[in-house]
């Protein structure tokens, strides 16, 4: 049914495919994850320890997302853009 969803079927494709996503799918990744935590620290959590808990998750979440990855469309797996370090 994932496969299939025109609006994530896609990018589970090109994950399963080549193991890389693509630059476009990166940055709305990363600027939803910037906005809702940004959100939640700022307008809805008062306690600090909360706030430092999102803060942390957020840092985490955007390293792991940076980490990943990236392809073009119609391009092979051979040609994946790799982040340095990263042997696979």
């Amino acid at each position: 049914m994932l496969l299939s969803n025109r609006f994530c079927g896609s990018i589970i494709k090109d994950w399963e495919a080549k193991r890389c996503i693509r630059c476009s799918v990166r940055h709305m990744a990363l600027g939803s994850i910037l906005f809702t935590f940004s959100v939640s620290i700022f307008v809805f959590i008062t306690d600090t320890r909360i706030r430092i808990v999102l803060a942390a998750t957020a840092v985490i979440l955007l390293v792991f997302l940076w980490r990943l990855p990236v392809c073009q469309e119609g391009e092979s797996q051979n040609n994946v853009k790799r982040p340095p370090g990263n042997v696979s």
